[in-house]
């Protein structure tokens, strides 16, 4: 007689599995437009977020290869749950708080592993840690599941010339060529390197971009994805901007994708559309532009100084001398991919923890207690120490 042989597909985990990392794997049914899969990872026996989020990228990496194999981009957040309690004068209150991720791109080419540390496993540490620091009440008691929502990817995709907003167009520190194909990425990085002395919104005033580019295997319209195979094949690093409508109505800066290294021949672009008014526009059409002067650009938006200062490109901070701003660059680079607003006041230039009763309990503690007694001793000099003091321990009278 023959033993079923059961199969388990991309939305369930083998039993040795489930039991090995103590989660497993649920299809949840969505009905968002856009949305391809939305699962959640279930806790079973983790104790520490840090853990069961280490644990979890294994069941998280299988799904999303597997849905690699169907689409070429995707968007992923996840959103965590913990169970917390609170309590009060009569009671105590049990509730689960959640805490998301935002959306971000993986492709084939993404190092599933640096990616989920980075932006699932760093940043929800992050946001439980500043929970818990806040004066909620709220003390961890357990975790619950982690969701994973993977969504379809339709990049932004250049076309041809669009008008600048005319708050841009009158800061004149963009530069914005008037194409008349799809190919307006590549003619703004033309703009960018053979900068023309007159009419630089002209394409008659640059040499054609095949013969200044290599574009192997870059189709038009181009798209942010692509910038990572641009930079390669061109030695050029690529900075992109985008405009978003601030709560006030105008229109803000803001990076839509950073670099990983800046190089020798580098360029900040700016991407415009023909509408800002998302919730009514049926198709939205994107233009890139190059930015010649960012400081002047962001100026409203981040200072009002009329003096000229140095913009780190990767956070929008300014800076009143070039030296500062490079020191900052060295470890900008390294921590940020969003700005920072510095802490002015005084009272936010310290951070401490002191609701010491909403702190992860622990499995023991020890509390030690030892008398000694400190001799004096002829003096001896070391290389690098000198001893004068004689330890004598002597066992504790205390219970």
């Amino acid at each position: 007689m023959m033993k079923e042989r059961r199969q388990y597909g991309a939305g369930r985990n083998p039993p040795e599995q489930i039991r090995k990392q103590g989660l497993k794997w649920e299809d949840i049914n969505s009905a968002f437009h856009g949305r391809i899969r939305t699962g959640a990872i279930i806790n079973l026996k983790h104790a520490d977020p840090l853990t069961f989020l280490e644990d979890a990228l294994p069941t998280f990496r299988i799904r999303i290869k597997n849905i690699l194999k169907h689409y070429q981009l995707i968007k992923v957040n996840s959103v965590f749950c913990g169970l917390y309690e609170k309590e009060t004068a009569n009671s105590v209150i049990e509730e689960g708080k959640y805490f998301q991720t935002k959306n971000a791109v993986i492709d084939g080419e993404t190092n599933l592993k640096e990616w989920w540390e980075e932006l699932v496993q760093d940043d929800l540490i992050i946001q439980l840690e500043d929970f818990q620091e806040r004066d909620s009440g709220w003390k961890f008691k357990s975790i619950l599941n982690l969701a994973v929502n993977i969504n379809r990817y339709e990049p932004v995709r250049g076309s041809s010339y669009i008008p600048l907003p005319p708050a841009i167009a009158r800061n004149q520190a963009v530069i914005n060529v008037k194409n008349d194909d799809d190919a307006c990425f590549a003619w703004t990085v033309v703009s960018a390197l053979h900068q023309p002395v007159d009419n630089p919104d002209r394409i008659t005033s640059y040499s054609h971009y095949s013969t200044v580019l290599n574009l192997e295997k870059i189709n038009f319209p181009m798209t942010i994805d692509k910038l990572k195979r641009f930079e390669k094949q061109n030695s050029i690093s690529v900075n992109t901007f985008m405009l978003v409508k601030a709560s006030n109505g105008s229109l803000k800066v803001v990076p839509a994708r950073l670099t990983k290294q800046k190089m020798n021949r580098h360029v900040n672009l700016l991407i415009v559309q023909d509408t800002y008014d998302d919730d009514n526009a049926e198709e939205i059409k994107y233009h890139w532009c190059w930015i010649k002067n960012l400081s002047r650009l962001v100026s409203k938006q981040t200072f009002n100084k009329q003096h000229k200062v140095w913009i780190c490109e990767r956070c929008l901070y300014y800076f009143y001398s070039e030296d500062k701003l490079r020191k900052h660059e060295v470890d900008c680079s390294e921590i940020n991919e969003c700005r920072v607003r510095m802490p002015y006041k005084e009272k936010d230039k310290t951070i401490k923890f002191k609701n010491l009763s909403n702190a992860l309990s622990v499995p023991f503690i020890i509390y030690a207690d030892f008398e000694s007694l400190l001799k004096p001793i002829k003096k001896q000099k070391g290389k690098n120490s000198e001893l004068y003091q004689e330890i004598q321990v002597q066992e504790s009278s205390g219970s």
